[in-house]
C-alpha cells in the first residue's frame, strides 16, 4: 500500500480530475490520477465512458483502466479497475481533504458507472 501525501481535486475545468501524490522511494512522487470528461462522453461509445485511472509511469490499455470500484475510509482508499486495484494509505492526508473527496467521487459518479462504498 502507498502513502499519499496530498490529494488533489480539479473541477473548475472541462475535466474532473482527482489526484493523489503517492510516496515512492525510487522517483519521490508518483500520481494516481482518476479522470473524467462528461462534457465528450456522449461522442464516444458507451463502453469508453467513465473515470480512467493511471498511475504515472505505468502503461495500461485504457479499455482496462476504467474505474469499476472506490472503497473509501477515514484511514484508506481502494481503487478498483478492470485489471488492478490500488489501495492508498491516507494517514498523512489533511481532513478537509478527506472530506471533499467522497462528495467528489459522486460528482464524478453521476450515471453510476462504478460502485462507491464509504465508511
Amino acid at each position: 500500500m502507498k502513502r499519499a501525501s496530498f490529494i488533489s481535486i480539479d473541477d473548475e475545468d472541462v475535466d474532473l480530475i482527482l489526484s493523489f501524490a503517492l510516496e515512492d522511494e525510487a522517483l519521490g512522487v508518483r500520481s494516481l490520477i482518476l479522470m473524467r470528461t462528461p462534457k465528450f462522453e456522449s461522442l464516444v461509445i458507451e463502453e469508453e465512458r467513465g473515470v480512467r485511472v493511471s498511475l504515472e509511469g505505468q502503461e495500461t490499455d485504457e479499455e482496462d483502466s476504467m474505474l469499476v470500484r472506490v472503497t473509501l475510509s477515514s484511514k484508506d482508499i481502494e481503487i478498483a479497475t478492470m485489471t488492478g486495484i490500488y489501495k492508498v494509505d491516507l494517514s498523512k492526508v489533511g481532513k478537509a481533504e478527506l472530506d471533499s473527496v467522497y462528495p467528489f467521487l459522486q460528482k464524478m459518479n453521476f450515471d453510476n458507472k462504478f460502485e462507491i462504498s464509504h465508511a
